[in-house]
């Protein structure tokens, strides 16, 4: 019983904290321009040289 409701508490508590780790790791990396630049598709890099 002591088991099951350690568990059922962890479930309620630590809904979120699988959530946000997920929310960052989807979030790039370099936001730098020149890191933006050349993630960037051959279209908005054309656009962006003008």
């Amino acid at each position: 019983m002591r088991a099951a409701a350690l568990i059922a508490l962890c479930v309620v508590v630590l809904p979120g904290a699988g959530h946000a780790a997920t929310d960052t790791a989807l979030l790039p990396r370099n936001l730098s321009p020149w890191g933006m630049f050349v993630g960037a598709d051959i279209v908005v890099r054309a656009v962006m040289v003008g």
